[in-house]
């Protein structure tokens, strides 16, 4: 009789695993074979004037050793069509033209976000580019894996801060029907702010959809007045 001892111990290890809810890397395209497709419609609804509408579907079309080709055809409500490619890195924060500095471990956390308290890893990442330089601070929780909280500041080249951007956890376990598929969903409140610009958003995203994003509400508005509004819905998906 053959020994059950190995599956025990793997069930175990299976067991004593965190669930893994991070992003995706890559732009939330990694581990997706080529030819996995996402249709993203995207609704543009500027203040006083008549919203357009525009639909976007982005395909990854070559897996490279390090970089990710992406295609989107776009097609507006007016007729006009256009396709364009696009690399992005399969790791890291930092684009084509940027570096990243080695990351900085913080010291750990606690944060409170989606009505409870998660103790939180914390690492601190700078990215210099031809325009300056971002710094990008993020909380993960341990158990499940979960980005908490991020944090991104960008300066320009003479050292200014010209903006930031934060993500806050909100919501967890939700589950949204995208096309004729159910998908496991993260929620978070975002904010930008530049100057007197400021936008505020709600993002539902998942790791199963390739790109993530299963939905996202923007309003951007300049000293305390609304201008635009920006809705992304992912319509339908195939993951491969």
């Amino acid at each position: 009789m053959r020994s059950l001892l190995p599956a025990l111990l793997l069930l175990a290890v299976a067991r004593a695993a965190p669930e893994n809810l991070l992003p995706r890397e890559g732009s939330g395209w990694e581990g997706f074979k080529a030819g996995s497709w996402a249709k993203i419609k995207t609704t543009f609804a500027p203040e006083g004037r008549v919203p357009s509408v525009t639909l976007t579907v982005d395909k990854l079309t070559k897996v490279g050793e390090k970089d990710l080709t992406l295609q989107s055809e776009v097609k507006e409500a007016v007729g006009l069509e256009r396709t364009t490619e696009r690399t992005v890195p399969r790791r890291g924060e930092a684009a084509t033209t940027e570096k990243a500095e080695p990351v900085e471990t913080l010291a750990d956390e606690e944060v409170a976000a989606a009505g409870k308290s998660y103790a939180c890893t914390c690492t601190r990442t700078t990215i210099s580019g031809p325009d300056g330089k971002r710094v990008i601070t993020e909380w993960r929780a341990r158990e499940p894996l979960l980005r908490v909280k991020r944090l991104e500041k960008t300066f320009d080249k003479a050292g200014t801060a010209t903006s930031t951007y934060t993500m806050l956890l909100t919501g967890t376990g939700e589950r949204r029907m995208v096309g004729k598929r159910e998908v496991a969903c993260l929620r978070y409140r975002t904010l930008r702010r530049a100057g007197a610009q400021e936008s505020e958003g709600e993002a539902l995203v998942s790791s199963a959809v390739p790109g993530g994003t299963v939905s996202f509400d923007e309003k951007h508005s300049r000293d305390g007045k609304v201008l635009l509004q920006i809705r992304l819905e992912c319509l339908d998906f195939e993951s491969k």
